[in-house]
């Protein structure tokens, strides 16, 4: 009898299911359906570059990318969210001639702990024992990661003019002007991204028309990047949640969690990894340690979904709220409404109030066409002044020409 080994994705048949098999088939049939499933076993684990078994939330995932410019993925704890992202990363890098690929940590060690050793193990198993050469140059050990920090494939032989795909691998401690001239068809942001360096990256993919990948648990909370990708973003999709019972988050069904999200920005999306969605994780351990724990601690370490606790003045804002011009009615009452100010600009707004009592803010000053923002995000969790509050030294008789 052929010892079979246990599996999280591929059926394990039962004693008495293979000698129903084998009376309707024959031994060496049975014999032969048998290794063919060890054999599969032994493959995903030597050469997952060709043998994964892509998970239906890896599948969603990537195809939000091929949608979308920008992925935030939030999962929980042991939801596979590294070893989607190094699929990923590995996957362009083979498809892509020339590939230039950025992935940041928040520090060196956590980039040889974490990071390095997942994108090493999704290489193509052709790779790994690859001699160094004039381009290609893929050199790793457990104690440093990649040498240098980097690695080269080979140049394709249908595109020969092309350079290797190279990966490089960074960490939020080094100076930000580490990006200045770079140019990637994907940066992958590990954990805790500051939002300066977001927003620096998101210009290192004009050239290219790369992508940007975000992987992260909330465990600090409602940060800057995380807002900017869910303030006013829609749940489009959500899937029951089996830790939490009755209301979970306003909008999405009793029991449920987000799992998708539009976001405002139509070039960014969000999406939510649970931990039970990975089968090759032990999720009765989750479970246990989980057990007696607040909702929200739930939602983070199980769901990758944080409540914004402070700083989010309209939580409930989106893109229903925005509306073309000409929709606006042209019948209302109107109001002004203004925040005087000494040294910086005023800030008012003009709105319209219609029979059924919906108020449409038809006119703004300092408007963003004119002046650009008010605020814009930060790494702070407020986020930062914007150009348009900006002092300009008006006075009471230059405001009342304005209005």
């Amino acid at each position: 009898m052929i010892k079979l080994t246990d599996h999280p994705t591929l059926y394990k048949p039962t004693e008495d299911e293979i000698l129903e098999f084998e009376k309707a088939h024959g031994k060496d049939a049975t014999v032969e359906l048998l290794m063919g499933r060890e054999e599969k076993i032994r493959l995903e684990k030597s050469d997952p570059f060709n043998h994964r078994n892509v998970l239906p939330h890896w599948q969603r995932a990537s195809d939000l990318l091929d949608k979308h410019d920008q992925l935030l993925i939030s999962g929980g704890n042991r939801s596979g969210k590294t070893a989607f992202a190094s699929w990923y990363v590995t996957r362009l890098l083979d498809e892509i001639p020339g590939a230039h690929i950025a992935c940041f940590s928040m520090t060196h060690q956590s980039s040889i702990r974490d990071q390095q050793p997942s994108v090493y193990e999704m290489l193509p198993q052709r790779y790994k024992k690859i001699k160094r050469g004039v381009v290609q140059n893929i050199k790793y050990t457990q104690k440093n990661g990649f040498s240098d920090g980097t690695f080269v494939f080979p140049i394709k032989p249908d595109t020969p003019d092309e350079p290797g795909s190279q990966c490089w691998f960074n960490a939020y401690q080094q100076p930000m002007d580490i990006l200045e001239g770079f140019e990637a068809d994907l940066i992958w942001f590990d954990e805790l991204v500051p939002f300066s360096w977001y927003e620096t990256a998101a210009f290192r993919l004009v050239t290219r028309k790369g992508k940007m990948l975000i992987t992260a648990t909330p465990i600090t909370g409602y940060t800057p990047v995380y807002g900017s990708f869910v303030n006013g973003a829609q749940v489009t999709e959500s899937k029951p949640a089996s830790l939490i019972d009755g209301p979970t988050v306003q909008g999405v069904k009793n029991g449920e969690m987000p799992y998708v999200m539009e976001c405002i920005d139509p070039k960014r999306a969000v999406m939510f990894f649970f931990t039970d969605m990975n089968p090759y994780n032990p999720y009765e351990q989750m479970e246990r340690t989980l057990a007696g724990e607040s909702s929200v601690q739930i939602k983070i370490r199980a769901y990758g979904y944080t409540d914004k606790s402070s700083g989010n003045f309209f939580p409930k804002f989106g893109k229903a709220h925005i509306i073309d011009p000409e929709k606006v009615p042209s019948e209302g009452t109107n109001y002004m409404c203004v925040d005087p100010a000494g040294s910086r600009n005023w800030s008012m707004l003009w709105l319209r109030v219609d029979s059924d009592d919906n108020i449409y803010v038809y006119r703004e000053w300092p408007d963003k066409a004119s002046y650009g923002e008010w605020a814009v995000p930060g790494d702070k969790a407020e986020g930062s002044i914007g150009p348009a509050a900006k002092p300009e030294g008006r006075g009471l008789s230059e405001y009342r020409d304005l209005i």
